[in-house]
Parts: C-alpha cells; structure tokens; sequence
C-alpha cells in the first residue's frame, strides 16, 4: 500500500518506497506556489492503493515559488509594458493609474511600484502610473525674485512653463545668483507651456576712485581739480623775523629713582598638543532581530537549528533566509550581515513535517537547506 506523497520531500518518499521495491521517478519539475521546493505536487498512484513490487511512480516536484526581478516600465506606453510583461512570460501583472503631469505627454508611465530591479514572486502585481498630460488650467505665477536660479528653475519646470532667455546683470539689491527680475510678474494668471524669461544678479557693480593729478610745488599754472574737491586757496607769505642772541640757562633736571630691572623669565619651550587618535569601534556581529513576516506558530511546532557555515565563498556577505508559505506569502527567517568569524552561525527555526529554506548571499540564491521536524 502507497503512503503519502503529495507536500512530501522526493528524496525521502524515493527512499521509503525504494525499501518496498517501488521506484520514483521525478517526470517533471515546476514551480508552484503552494508547495515546498523539492516536495511532490502529485502523483501517478494515490495514498493508499497498492502496487506490486517494482512498480515506478511518476510524481511531479516543486521548485518553489518563482522569483522574479521587475523590468523598467518608465518611459514606455501601456501597450509597450504589455510587451515587456509577454516577453517575461506574463509572471506580472499590470495595475493602471491614470494622472496628470506637467513633464510627461498623454500616454506615457511616468512612474511604477515596485521599482525596477526589485525581486518579488510570479504573479505579483506591479502598479504602474500613466499621464493624461497637462491639465490647461490657469494659476497665479509665484514670486521668484530673490529667489537662488536653481531653486527658481525647479518651480518653473514644476508649474509646466518654458523657459526662455536668463540674462546677467549688477545689483546691489540681491546677492550674485538670485532672481531680480521675471517676465511673468507675480500673482499674474498664466497656463502651463508660456515662456518665462529672467535676470540673476552679478553683485554689485566694481566702484573705480577719482584720479587726481598732483600739483607740482611752487607752481602758479592753472590746474584742473576734479569735481568735488575744493580748490586750493594759496597762502598769503609769512614774514621772518630777526634772530636775536637768547642765553640759554640750564634747569636742573628732577632726580628719578632707578626702577629695577625684573629678571627675565626662563625661557620654556612650547610642547605641541598631539592630535587625537581617532578611535574605531569595532562593528558589532548582527544578531537576528525578529522579523515581520514570520509564519505562523502552533503548538505542535518543534524547534530546530539551521547552520550556516559558509558564505558562499564571500567573506562576508547579507544573509537573507525565506522560507515559501500557502498561497503567495514568503516569509522572512532571517535576514542580516555575517562575516567569516560569525561562522558557524546557527538560527533556530519551528515547524512541523518538511521544510526547505532559501538562502541568499548578497541577494543570489546560495543554498536550499531542507528541514525534517518530525525527525
């Protein structure tokens, strides 16, 4: 009589029924969702039936949920995200959007979630967001004077205007790069697609100082004296008198105690400060923190230990362990950055019957580890 077989590992169902003279033989190997990879979806015979010795039973094995990475969508049409979607072998599914936007043209994905380059299972949904173009309605034109160019510029493409000539002038009223004049004035009603053209500021313009021409001594020439400075009236001449004889009689001079000289202080040479050691902390080995897709826990569940004892000839890498639920869920055993001296890490795991969990290092797939919790 047949045991069970279906959401049973193949080796180990291979293993029971070669012990009765019946041979396994794996037909076919597809993915599915629902089944454990490396389980039986189904067989040739039922549980239960009996078969004679040196029968072979044809099963068909899971590989697990299928992983897939998202394509780019930005840019292309709706019909153009079809065809990247066939090519794929339609393992996505599109979810439309609808939007305006004033930088892309009717038609066009003009962003998408999930990103392009992330790896989510087959059949999941990808919403992808498409324009209906420019919405012709009037606005107010905000005030850009004052305002740094590039800052200026970002509004300008946000509100859907063109912009036109930027010319550069002086200006002691705004600092080099601001805004000082729109063509656009503020608050004025205007539509998406008119031309805006502006000024920026310079600075101030460079102030040049009067040259002033020396006169030379004792000249009776005209001169020309530059406007705003006063013109120099000539002194009348002052009269010598005679020298007469002065006798010149000494005055004592007061008596000045003499201030002692301090002693100088000997000299001490400055001692540089050194510069501080920078210290390095080491970086601490991550421990696994709980997860927010864990499956569910019974109370028959028993608890095993997975070890890891290598990297996948990485010294060190990002650990990511799932393990693939019922229906679409996949869920998080681990996830976390190793080195070699982690090594050999252990993470416990709970469950019952057979389990196989999927190990990633630095996100590709390095190893199936298969659990039995029944043993």
């Amino acid at each position: 009589m047949l045991p069970e077989m279906v959401d049973r590992d193949f080796t180990q169902v291979s293993r029971e029924l070669a012990a009765l003279g019946i041979t396994v033989n794996m037909q076919e190997e597809v993915y599915n969702s629902d089944i454990a990879q490396g389980n039986i979806i189904d067989a040739t015979y039922n549980e239960g039936e009996y078969v004679e010795e040196g029968t072979i039973v044809n099963v068909s094995v899971s590989r697990g949920t299928q992983i897939v990475t998202v394509p780019q969508f930005t840019s292309n049409s709706l019909e153009e995200a079809e065809e990247i979607i066939a090519e794929q072998g339609d393992v996505l599914i599109l979810q439309e959007e609808y939007t305006s936007h004033v930088t892309f043209d009717a038609g066009v994905i003009f962003d998408q979630s999930p990103k392009p380059g992330d790896r989510v299972a087959a059949g999941s949904i990808v919403t992808i967001f498409i324009s209906t173009g420019l919405e012709n309605e009037e606005f107010r034109m905000p005030g850009l004077i004052g305002m740094p160019l590039d800052e200026a510029l970002v509004i300008i493409e946000e509100l859907g205007l063109l912009l036109g000539d930027v010319d550069e002038r002086n200006s002691n009223s705004h600092p080099e790069g601001a805004v000082i004049s729109q063509t656009i004035s503020e608050n004025r009603l205007t539509l998406p697609g008119h031309t805006i053209n502006l000024s920026v500021s310079l600075g101030p313009a460079p102030t040049e100082s009067p040259e002033i021409t020396p006169i030379p001594e004792g000249s009776t020439a005209d001169q020309t004296v530059p406007p705003g400075i006063p013109e120099r009236t000539p002194e009348p001449p002052v009269e010598t008198p005679e020298p007469t004889e002065t006798v010149y009689t000494p005055t004592p001079e007061p008596y000045v105690p003499p201030v002692p000289t301090p002693s100088p202080e000997p000299y001490v040479p400055r001692i540089p400060t050194p510069s501080p050691t920078p210290i390095i902390l080491p970086t601490p080995s991550p421990t696994p923190e709980s997860q927010p897709y864990q499956p569910p826990l019974m109370p028959e569940d028993v608890e095993k230990i997975i070890t890891l004892d290598h990297l996948n000839g990485n010294d060190y890498a990002n650990v990511y362990i799932s393990q693939t639920g019922t229906g679409m869920a996949i869920y998080t055993i681990y996830e976390g950055r190793l080195t070699l001296d982690d090594l050999p890490y252990e993470i416990p795991v709970k469950g019952r019957g057979t389990k196989t969990y999927n190990v990633y290092y630095n996100g590709q797939m390095g190893q199936k580890i298969t659990v039995n919790f029944d043993e």
